[in-house]
């Protein structure tokens, strides 16, 4: 694994949507370092941090619908360093974002388990070859 992730575990409400995010910006604030790796080739030079995983974690969800208007304006009004990646709702399911080209919001209500799972993998892996939405 290549990533480090910030999961918040909370009740799905506005409030607790709200405070997520500041909570994730505090982490990718965090100041990261990266040093030079001697091997008996020579050394491989510093590597740039990776992004870091912002997510949310949640047995049930309050807002109706789960993943609806509402949820979509918090998630697309948040600061490039608020933004949540990822999340699962238990009772309702999972979400992702893409931020790039532009914020596209992806749902799942069917397996959410299976589906928030195999998506943290994607997004915290070396392979490339999880392109599934």
């Amino acid at each position: 694994m290549r990533g480090f992730s910030s999961l918040a575990a909370k009740r799905a409400r506005k409030k607790n949507i709200s405070n997520i995010p500041v909570k994730i910006e505090s982490v990718r604030c965090l100041q990261r370092t990266s040093g030079e790796i001697p091997h008996a080739g020579g050394i491989f030079p510093a590597k740039k941090p990776h992004h870091i995983i912002g997510g949310i974690l949640a047995l049930g969800n309050t807002w109706t619908p789960p993943f609806g208007k509402p949820f979509e304006e918090v998630i697309r009004n948040l600061s490039e360093q608020q933004r949540v990646d990822i999340g699962i709702s238990l009772q309702y399911g999972s979400f992702h974002v893409e931020y790039e080209p532009k914020i596209q919001i992806f749902t799942n209500d069917k397996d959410p388990l299976i589906s928030f799972f195999s998506k943290f993998i994607c997004k915290t892996s070396k392979n490339s070859y999880c392109t599934f939405n």
